[in-house]
């Protein structure tokens, strides 16, 4: 078996159906491999590979499993930068195996620039956004790295982990030798085994003695809860421990059916302060946070006076992450989200009775909607409430976002969909491939808001949902803006505007004739999937 041929074997018995790639050279191997497998396993061809990488981060969050992106090298590499960089600031396991030119033509350690065409050395600028990346020089070590980096990808704080596999290797025959080396990766320790039933009754004793310590409890939840496959547990915690709780905005559909759920907290919450969420955190005198590294988006700008009366006790599995204080004198439990929820859900009857704060929050959260309903973000609103349940929806950034998270607000708490969001890069480019890739994790309708900024970083992949029918519906919230740089103009510039809007340098193209070109259907009215590739444009002041 050689190199390729083992890696797709390997992909295939780990229960992954799905690749995202776009062809080159020297992963004809691989493509080879794939073909061969092509009943077992899926190859989707994007039209870009930073398109194949968003795809790959939008599979793994719709499925939460680790998702498989090949590209090639050189500039294949280069083009998925952005992905891999998505994958790494919002903890995606995502495994990227990457072509590399024949091993006759690196360059080693000269000075010179280049000896292969399209060389260039992936590994050092991959480095500081994955969690493991290696080049493999000989076919027999395949096999313990593809083991190495793939459990170092789903355990811990997850993310994305890289191979590069020159074209030489990837057709060489493995060895028995080879083989007998993965089972050398496979008997590592995961990252949290470390966490025996010591370690979490001392967390869990900790956290319900931090809770009860309190009159005015909150609990924070964020995305690192459902990277750890614990939501069930935490709704067992919620209900157990009847405390009020509130989400950062990637998480906010995590259990949004709760009496006790309160909103979703942040700067694109509703509200000059940030939302309700705020006021509540003010009011706390004891704030729990899960899989939450409270970023400046999610607690505001100047976070010193996050929460200035109550004690903070930060849950999170990376211990990094925990160096940076939010709040003098806070305490850290490092653990493993889903078996401390766990324990704490088992603990029925070890909470005091919050009925009287949790009827505050619920006042603070009404008036938060009432600031919230916005009419511009009502359509959106109403147009979420008839989704199919099981439908996923992907978001853009800058003001296509902001108008979803109003939008979420407004939303019947009890109809909620998936949405998936790019947090931490933030990039334009992320939603419309995020959404090919939740098809294909889901099999179900997809739903894509965005911008029309946004809509052109990856506009090429309506040719990929019109040849294969996808179900996709993007929904376009057009301004004709850049919105978020207008709106900085606004604020600092006096409204000159440069380069942000149709009179200063922007432009929007007619998607009414761009879906004509690809042939997909187009509509300007926000309605359910058709059942067929759609475009609804949108026209939005905002």
């Amino acid at each position: 078996m050689t190199v390729s041929e083992y890696i797709v074997d390997y992909i295939i018995r780990q229960g992954i159906c799905d690749v995202f790639c776009y062809p080159g050279s020297t992963l004809g191997f691989f493509l080879e491999a794939l073909r061969k497998r092509r009943g077992e396993i899926a190859a989707h061809l994007n039209y870009h590979e930073q398109a194949s990488a968003y795809a790959a981060c939008g599979y793994s969050l719709a499925a939460e499993k680790l998702a498989v992106c090949l590209i090639m090298q050189g500039p294949g590499a280069t083009n998925a930068v952005s992905g891999i960089a998505d994958a790494w600031l919002d903890s995606i396991p995502v495994i990227f195996i990457a072509a590399q030119v024949h091993t006759s033509q690196f360059k080693g350690e000269s000075k010179i620039r280049q000896i292969g065409v399209q060389e260039i050395d992936t590994i050092a600028i991959v480095k500081s956004i994955t969690k493991y990346a290696k080049t493999v020089l000989k076919a027999d070590d395949a096999p313990y790295e593809l083991e190495r980096a793939w459990q170092i990808a789903v355990s811990g704080r997850k993310g994305p982990v890289l191979l590069d596999i020159p074209v030489d290797i990837s057709r060489t025959e493995i060895t028995e030798r080879g083989v007998e080396k993965a089972k050398e990766a496979a008997v590592l320790r995961r990252y949290y085994d470390r966490f025996d039933a010591g370690v979490i009754e001392g967390a869990a004793r900790e956290v319900v003695a931090a809770i009860n310590a309190g009159a005015r409890p909150l609990v924070i939840a964020g995305a690192g809860i459902r990277q750890a496959n614990a939501v069930e547990e935490f709704k067992t915690f919620i209900d157990a421990a009847k405390t009020p709780f509130v989400t950062s905005l990637p998480a906010q559909d995590l259990y949004t059916e709760s009496p006790y759920y309160e909103g979703f907290i942040g700067n694109l919450a509703s509200g000059s302060a940030g939302g309700g969420a705020v006021e509540m955190t003010n009011r706390a005198d004891v704030v729990v946070t899960f899989g939450s590294r409270l970023s400046n988006r999610t607690i505001a700008e100047g976070n010193r006076d996050f929460a200035p009366n109550a004690r903070l006790v930060r849950v999170d599995i990376d211990e990094d992450e925990l160096t940076r204080n939010v709040k003098e004198n806070e305490r850290h439990v490092v653990c493993d989200a889903r078996l401390l929820l766990a324990r704490l859900g088992a603990e029925k009857a070890g909470y005091n009775d919050f009925e009287g704060w949790r009827n505050v929050c619920e006042d603070i959260r009404l008036t938060g909607e009432h600031e919230a309903g916005s009419k511009i973000a009502r359509p959106v609103a109403d147009f979420l409430g008839k989704l199919p349940q099981e439908a996923v929806c992907t978001c853009g950034s800058g003001r296509s976002k902001a108008l979803l998270a109003r939008a979420l607000e407004l939303r019947e708490r009890a109809r909620v969909n998936r949405v998936l969001f790019t947090a931490g890069l933030g990039a334009m480019g992320f939603a419309f491939p995020a959404a090919i890739g939740a098809y294909h994790a889901t099999g179900k309708p997809v739903y894509c808001i965005t911008g029309d900024g946004c809509m052109q970083m990856n506009i090429q992949e309506l040719n990929y949902i019109a040849h294969h029918n996808i179900p996709a519906t993007i929904v376009v919230l057009n301004n004709h803006r850049l919105g978020q740089i207008a709106m900085f103009q606004d604020r600092n510039f006096s409204s000159n505007y440069f380069a942000s809007t149709e009179d200063s340098g922007y432009h929007a193209p007619d998607y009414k004739a761009i879906a004509g070109a690809y042939g997909v259907k187009y509509s300007n009215d926000l309605h359910e999937n058709s059942g067929r590739p759609e475009i609804i444009d949108v026209e939005f002041d905002w």
